[in-house]
């Protein structure tokens, strides 16, 4: 099996590689600052050993944090440790999509239909067959089901993405569990011998002890690989349902028997609600994507989500076909009507596309235990009632569409469409396509002989062009500007890119650029109080502190318990002699967060600056007890002791 696995994995592996090759320098972006390199939980592995509880937050996601703790475990910040894990991971996850599909066709469903539409059973691989000139065994969905996943552009948000980790390992564990318990009741099948779908039982074989043991073990790997998903992103809940439906659409046994097996699984569903129970945050904060610190805040209903999502998920078809276009954060509009044109052609779409998908799960039914009374080299051998591979179109859309349930259905969440949210659906898209080039291939090849050769290069070429798209795609995350530029350039309307690139150019002294978006970002959203204080900053970075302090008393006037706006805007009025209101500011802020030793340092400056030197001592002694290498209190310390005895 590794010699037949061996090229598949290795083609996979070297697209993979060359894909992804350009980003391992790439820094932290966007969320990555609050979910890694300021997340204190993963500078600790000590948080995540039970029941320290200190992941308590995170409870939902612990299993995807705890590698980040690795991460940072072994390598610190250093970004190419993270990088590494990410794309091993999702080549991991392309290997796990082919190597499901070459499962498939060993169930008892294919494994009874092969009489009817072939004489050869499929081959592991792509070979030359005979003197006929073969170049496509059925095992082609397979491996280029793995290569669309591996190389398609869209899957760069969940791969280049750090923090996105929790997506592509959400999906690993979800495929594993998948394919652990296909093994386990192909094996299943193998001992029991129970005739179903062409499987009987040899008379006189003895079944080696290792066939009673082995399912047992794929069994509980399936079961700890589901628990593992569920506890690294939500959309892992769906695991039990499509496990489900690859039980009742590729094996066959009797109703009792298929819960014996599904039920363990079933009972994962508990999972994600109980961990959710365990924080203080609604469903739909958790489920989104964002940090709320950055977040544009809306408020859209669960009907007005739905009508969204019917358009949102027609957008993720367009693009899986054609990604162009791609977009970190959509200007997306939001739709309050079903009879909305958009809304209402987009749900006729998605209809059909179910309808299609229930008809051919119909129809391919009776194919089990039939044995095709025509020629293979008939045309009628592959008509669409007796062609078994029309059964894996049907399940992979059903695939795309229950995964993507969590995310796109009547749980509000403020961003209504992130790329990253098809990672794990595409899988059933890619599978779902590549049988469908199969299927057209096979139905030409005897009117057009060399149909065969032509589909090899005509897909070689797409996973080429898809390749390059990634490649370049990957640029974008090269750092804070370039990605903020992208959005701002397909999304000129985006308030929160305008935002972000504004701050990307503070935190390069680009002040008059800052201020240029920040204004733009803040003509959007006039009271967003980030805006105001970040404005404030880059007013102050040029020397403009008038207008500094006007844009930090409207960020405090939004949010009164904003402590970075009060701690600057006392930095101002200390700069321009308003020692008073620069204490009343400090005052504030050390409410807010009374262990601050830069706070405390500067209201000792601001009470030494008064005469007011017992209180300036107070002050600094506070700020080196809670900072014991705080130079600049030291020194000021020992000037305002000197002041005091002289």
């Amino acid at each position: 099996m590794m010699k037949k696995l061996f090229i598949p994995f290795f083609l996979i592996a070297v697209v993979g590689f060359t894909v992804y090759s350009n980003t391992f320098n790439f820094p932290f972006v966007f969320d990555d600052h609050a979910n890694i390199t300021d997340n204190p939980l993963i500078k600790q592995l000590g948080n995540f050993i039970f029941p320290a509880g200190g992941y308590k937050g995170y409870l939902p996601r612990a299993v995807g944090f705890f590698t980040f703790a690795l991460n940072y475990h072994f390598g610190g910040l250093n970004v190419t440790g993270y990088h590494i894990v990410n794309l091993i991971i999702h080549i991991i996850n392309a290997m796990l999509v082919y190597f499901l599909v070459v499962l498939t066709f060993n169930t008892p469903y294919f494994s009874g239909q092969r009489s009817a539409v072939s004489d050869t059973p499929p081959s592991s691989s792509l070979k030359l067959r005979g003197d006929r000139g073969e170049l496509l065994s059925p095992h082609f969905i397979a491996l280029f089901s793995g290569l669309l996943f591996v190389s398609h552009p869209l899957q760069t948000e969940a791969v280049t993405y750090i923090v996105q980790r929790l997506t592509s390992l959400a999906t690993m564990f979800y495929l594993l569990s998948i394919v652990m318990y296909v093994k386990a009741r192909l094996m299943t099948q193998m001992s029991m011998g129970n005739g179903s779908w062409g499987i009987s039982r040899e008379e006189n074989v003895s079944v080696p002890f290792t066939y009673h043991l082995l399912p047992v073990t794929f069994f509980l790997l399936s079961l700890l690989s589901a628990v593992l998903a569920m506890l690294t992103k939500e959309i892992s809940f769906t695991l039990p349902i499509v496990i489900i439906l690859y039980e009742f659409t590729f094996f066959r046994s009797t109703l009792k028997k298929k819960l014996i097996f599904l039920l363990p699984l079933l009972l994962t569903l508990m999972i994600i609600p109980l961990s959710i129970m365990g924080t203080d945050k609604p469903l739909g904060e958790i489920l989104s994507d964002l940090s709320e610190k950055f977040r544009v805040q809306t408020a859209v209903s669960r009907w007005d989500y739905l009508f969204t999502q019917f358009r949102v998920i027609v957008t993720y078809i367009r693009l899986l076909f054609f990604p162009v276009n791609q977009n970190l954060d959509y200007d997306y509009p939001v739709y309050h009507s079903f009879f909305e044109p958009p809304v209402f052609l987009s749900f006729l779409l998605l209809l059909s596309i179910l309808g299609i998908a229930g008809y051919l799960m119909y129809k391919t039914r009776a194919v089990s235990g039939q044995r095709s009374t025509v020629s293979n080299n008939s045309p009628d051998a592959y008509s669409l009632p007796l062609n078994p591979y029309f059964r894996l179109v049907a399940f992979g859309i059903f695939w795309f569409f229950i995964t993507l349930s969590i995310t796109s259905s009547i749980i509000p969440i403020v961003d209504v469409i992130i790329e990253h949210r098809v990672y794990l659906p595409s899988v059933g898209a890619f599978i779902a396509v590549s049988a469908v080039i199969y299927i057209i291939t096979e139905r030409l090849k005897l009117k057009w002989p060399s149909v065969r050769k032509a589909t090899i290069f005509l897909c070689a070429l797409i996973i080429v062009v898809l390749s390059i798209t990634t490649y370049e795609r990957n640029f974008v995350w090269h750092d804070e500007l370039t990605l903020w530029q992208d959005v701002i350039k397909k999304s000129p309307q985006n308030a929160r890119g305008h935002f972000n690139l504004g701050v990307a150019y503070n935190s390069r002294g680009m002040h008059d650029k800052a201020i240029e978006h920040l204004l733009t970002a803040l003509s959007l959203t006039p009271d967003d109080p980030e805006i105001y204080y970040n404005l404030g900053l880059a007013y102050s970075s040029e020397g403009m502190t008038e207008q500094s302090i006007e844009q930090l008393k409207s960020a405090i006037r939004l949010k009164p318990d904003f402590y970075e706006a009060h701690y600057d805007i006392a930095v101002d009025y200390m700069s321009l002699g308003l020692t008073d209101k620069a204490i009343e500011h400090l005052t504030i802020a050390l409410k807010l967060q009374p262990n601050d030793p830069a706070a405390h340092n500067n209201l000792g400056i601001a009470y030494a600056s008064k005469g007011e030197t017992e209180k300036a001592i107070e002050h600094f002694r506070e700020a080196i007890k809670l900072k014991p290498d705080f130079q600049e209190a030291y020194n000021n310390l020992d000037l305002a002791l000197r002041s005091k005895n002289q």
